[in-house]
């Protein structure tokens, strides 16, 4: 390597010599980067309504279950009423002893006849005696358990509404699809031996 020989050419330093700040002065801050910017998180997809069935099974008119059962769910439900009520009076002896165990045994009796027994079978006490069984709406199929809960629910609704009638305050515009439709057994067996259940 060779270097400048004393008294040739001098060449100036690469770099100018730094100079120096003032006494109380600092040097200057060299720009930091921004950090990016947050991408707005997405909102959440509101879960979409669940579809209107096209052509629900047991409509009131359903040409597939032809059959008329509005009386018969009128007396099927008199029956099971008046079995859950005697299963309750039934418990009267031992009320004394329990406090409100007509109200347990009634609401007990219910639930089981019309959710459990109604699972295993498609029908209640009620139901069979008038030849009435649940099915669904979306295939004509066994109602789920789920379904059957929420129908017992909705049926203690109805009977508020019915006592609000007797004040009246009910319109009587309730409407019998807006629960599992009990339709006739002749006629879902009359289905399922044509191949269209």
């Amino acid at each position: 390597m060779n270097y400048p020989q004393p008294g040739g050419p001098q060449y100036p330093p690469p770099y100018p010599p730094q100079q120096p700040y003032p006494a109380g002065q600092r040097a200057p801050q060299l720009p930091q980067s921004q950090p990016a910017p947050q991408q707005p998180q997405a909102k959440r997809q509101r879960k979409q309504p669940k579809p209107k069935l096209v052509n629900p099974h047991g409509a009131s008119n359903d040409p597939r279950y032809p059959s008329p059962r509005r009386l018969r769910r009128v007396f099927a439900f008199i029956v099971d009423f008046a079995l859950h009520l005697g299963c309750a009076a039934a418990a009267i002896p031992a009320s004394d002893r329990i406090p409100g165990l007509f109200i347990i045994v009634w609401v007990l009796s219910s639930f089981i006849h019309r959710v459990f027994i109604q699972r295993m079978t498609q029908t209640t006490l009620g139901k069979a005696i008038f030849g009435l069984c649940l099915i669904r709406r979306e295939d004509g199929g066994h109602p789920r358990i789920g379904q059957l809960i929420w129908a017992w629910f909705s049926g203690i609704f109805v009977g508020i509404a019915i006592l609000g009638a007797l004040g009246g305050n009910f319109d009587g515009g309730a409407d019998e699809d807006a629960f599992l439709p009990a339709v006739r057994r002749r006629d879902v067996r009359h289905l399922r031996l044509s191949g269209q259940q």
